[in-house]
């Protein structure tokens, strides 16, 4: 019998990532489309509309991000796609958790940057315990 290898960190750690990149694109189209959407039923101040559609753009393109370099680099273990995702996703998760319990007293933010701070913990000594220096070989 052959027994069954349990997953590295890493391979549980892109896949979480992989996760928090798409629901940040689906967060921030809802952002998009209710900004548009209030507009068009309800007297809405621009301010309001001109943050939706900003926050909404930011969210769209941090889950862009998370999501092509956690699939391919991060996946893989290179150090620059652990400590981009690191710093992207800090400044944005955390900027998008403030806003969630502020505007709309959704936790989901919450769990959204939870998910994400484990996922970027769980790899971290085994990335960056690897050697920044390529080798050359003939």
């Amino acid at each position: 019998m052959s027994e069954e290898v349990p997953p590295s960190r890493l391979s549980i750690s892109w896949k979480l990532l992989f996760f928090t990149g798409a629901l940040n694109i689906i967060f921030g189209v809802d952002f998009l489309l209710s900004g548009s959407v209030f507009a068009s039923y309800f007297v809405i101040s621009p301010e309001r509309i001109l943050f939706s559609v900003r926050h909404g753009a930011t969210l769209i393109g941090l889950g862009v991000l998370t999501s092509a370099i956690s699939w391919k680099s991060y996946r893989q273990g290179e150090r620059w796609a652990w400590f981009a995702l690191l710093i992207a996703g800090l400044v944005v998760n955390s900027e998008q958790m403030v806003v969630n319990l502020i505007i709309g007293g959704s936790l989901v933010g919450v769990l959204i940057f939870l998910i994400f701070a484990l996922a970027i913990y769980l790899p971290a000594r085994e990335i960056l315990r690897k050697s920044g220096k390529k080798t050359v070989t003939s």
